[in-house]
């Protein structure tokens, strides 16, 4: 039943159950948005919106901003309470909806998981021209302070990886963020999550060998792609220790290559 169809009295019933919750949250408040009840969270537009057929949408709902990276994960995940708000959605933004069962407490938490899922989404970049300029200034900087500026990018340690073009035989840099396991450094193929694999590993994965820097320290390593349980480990562990990564495995179809690189 969509809320065109809720008698009057039960969308008004339904309405203040709603507002209780959003208002039991903290530090919220409530204001009006275009005509409707808007929750905001803080000062940041990050709010609850409670619409019927706004914009064209299909279910009474509350309207959560998340960048598309969280809405991936949560529509993907449960796409019986989640949805993609037209009009709005391509901006950042979740639909939970309230039509789909009564049960006001579960209701509570979606949002707060939508909210915690928007927060971890918003490290999963996207490659655009402007992050790609950022990537060359951080690369640069590492350079010039061997590794005291740009050390970390996100929740994990970043290294500077120098192989060979494949087609030119040139030495390309990129940095990648890493995980150290017993004494090797585990990279992955991520690219954003792109359709495509990233140059790096093209290069990496006809060479076999490259050049690292961690720091100022420098190593040569062997690299080969992990397979099987090693695979699986160390993918689950780097999306546990970065959300940004249980993001890019969303927006593609291709296995997204694990790589150890063994110090030879």
């Amino acid at each position: 039943m969509t809320a065109a169809q809720l008698p009057a009295r039960e969308q008004a019933r339904l309405l203040a159950k709603v507002r209780k919750i959003c208002l039991a949250l903290p530090e919220t408040s409530e204001r009006l948005s275009h005509g409707e009840s808007a929750f905001f969270y803080k000062v940041e537009k990050s709010f609850l919106n409670m619409d019927t057929f706004h914009h064209g949408a299909t279910h009474y709902s509350a309207w959560v901003a998340a960048p598309l990276g969280a809405q991936d994960l949560l529509v993907r995940s449960d796409p019986r309470h989640f949805y993609v708000p037209p009009y709005v959605g391509y901006r950042g933004w979740v639909g939970i909806i309230l039509d789909a069962d009564p049960d006001y407490r579960a209701h509570h938490q979606r949002w707060i998981r939508a909210g915690r899922d928007r927060k971890e989404a918003m490290t999963a970049v996207r490659r655009t021209p402007v992050t790609e300029l950022i990537w060359m200034v951080h690369l640069l900087l590492y350079r010039l302070s061997g590794g005291r500026i740009g050390g970390r990018l996100g929740p994990l340690p970043v290294l500077l990886l120098t192989i060979k073009g494949r087609r030119s035989g040139e030495p390309r840099t990129v940095a990648l963020n890493y995980l150290e396991d017993s004494g090797r450094y585990v990279v992955f193929a991520s690219h954003a999550g792109e359709a495509r694999e990233p140059p790096w590993w093209l290069n990496l994965r006809e060479a076999g060998e490259a050049d690292i820097q961690i720091g100022a320290q420098r190593h040569h390593v062997r690299a080969r792609e992990a397979e099987g349980e090693e695979r699986e480990r160390l993918w689950t562990r780097v999306k546990r220790e970065d959300d940004a990564y249980a993001v890019y495995e969303t927006r593609t179809r291709r296995r997204i290559a694990t790589v150890v690189l063994e110090p030879s």
